[in-house]
C-alpha cells in the first residue's frame, strides 16, 4: 500500500491517534475494522511502518464513522471469524459470537463422522459448517431468513463444504430425522436495553418475546419429533436462563439436562436427550 502523499502517515502513528479518538470501542473492536479497513493482518497495524496513502485514510475515517452511526463492525469488514474460520457476512444476517463456540465444541464432543446434524436457524452457517468441517457431520443448516440462507450457501461453497441448505420456519421445512439438533436462537427478551452495534442486526434473531424463551419453547416442544432415538439437542440460551430452560425442557420430556459455561463463565448451553 504505498502512498503518493507526501506527508503520508505511518500505519502505527494512525493508529495511535485514532485509538486516542474512539476510545469508546473495546480493543478487540478497533483493532479488526482498523486493520481490515486497510487490509492489514490483525494486530499488525499498531507497529506497522507503512504509510497510509489519502484514499486509504478516507476509507478508514468513512469506516469508523458507520461504527458510530451504530452499524456493526462485522458489517462494516464482511466477514466475522469463529473458531479459526472466517465467514463472510452481509447486513441482516445475525453475527456468530464467540459465545457459541462452547456449544461447537459441545457438539463435536457427542458426535462422531457421518451423524446427522439439524441446525436450526443458521445465520451465515457457522455452527453447520464448523460441525461439517471439523466433525465431519452430515449437515442440514435452515433459517427463515432468505439472507441468511444465502449467505451460508455463499460461505459453505467458500469453505468447500457439502451442506444442505433450506429455508424453514423452525422445522416448517423439515423432513427426516436426525442424531443431533443445535441452535443459537432468539432468546433477548423484547424491551431489552441493547448497543446500537446488536441493533443493527435483524430483530427476529434477537428477541423472542416477554421473557426471551418463545423460540426455546417451541424447538423443544416440536424437535422430539425430528430425532432418532437416542438423540441430543443442544441450545444457547442467555444470562439468568437455566432454571427457565431446564423446565421447558424436562415438560416436554427430555432426558439427561445438561449446562454448561462459555469462556466468559455464563451458563450459555443446554444440552437434552430423547
Amino acid at each position: 500500500m504505498m502512498s503518493s502523499d507526501r506527508d503520508a502517515p505511518e500505519a502505527r502513528e494512525l493508529y495511535e491517534h485514532m485509538r486516542l479518538t474512539y476510545s469508546w470501542l473495546s480493543s478487540e473492536e478497533f483493532d479488526t475494522l482498523f486493520n481490515g479497513s486497510l487490509s492489514l493482518p490483525y494486530g499488525e497495524a499498531s507497529f506497522s511502518r507503512e504509510l497510509v496513502s489519502r484514499s486509504s485514510r478516507e476509507k478508514l475515517l468513512k469506516n469508523f464513522l458507520r461504527r458510530s452511526s451504530g452499524t456493526a463492525v462485522e458489517y462494516i469488514t464482511g466477514t466475522a471469524d469463529f473458531m479459526g474460520f472466517t465467514f463472510e457476512m452481509a447486513e441482516g444476517v445475525f453475527i456468530p459470537k464467540n459465545s457459541t463456540e462452547i456449544l461447537v465444541e459441545k457438539v463435536l464432543e457427542r458426535s462422531s463422522p457421518g451423524m446427522k446434524l439439524l441446525d436450526e436457524g443458521c445465520g451465515c452457517g457457522n455452527i453447520a459448517l464448523c460441525a461439517a468441517k471439523l466433525g465431519n457431520l452430515s449437515v442440514t443448516a435452515c433459517d427463515i431468513n432468505s439472507a441468511a440462507v444465502n449467505l451460508t450457501r455463499k460461505n459453505a461453497e467458500m469453505l468447500g463444504a457439502d451442506i444442505n441448505v433450506l429455508q424453514s420456519n423452525l422445522f416448517s421445512g423439515i423432513e427426516g430425522t436426525f442424531d443431533i439438533i443445535a441452535s443459537n436462537p432468539p432468546y433477548i427478551r423484547e424491551g431489552a436495553a441493547l448497543d446500537k452495534a446488536v441493533l443493527s442486526q435483524p430483530m427476529e434473531a434477537l428477541f423472542s418475546g416477554p421473557d426471551g424463551l418463545n423460540c426455546i419453547r417451541n424447538i423443544a416442544g416440536s424437535a422430539r419429533a425430528y430425532m432418532n432415538a437416542g438423540g441430543r439437542l443442544f441450545l444457547e440460551m442467555g444470562e439468568g436462563q437455566q432454571a427457565h430452560v431446564e423446565k421447558i425442557l424436562f415438560n416436554n420430556g427430555w432426558k439427561n439436562i445438561n449446562f454448561y459455561k462459555d469462556l466468559s463463565g455464563l451458563m450459555r448451553v443446554a444440552e437434552a436427550s430423547c
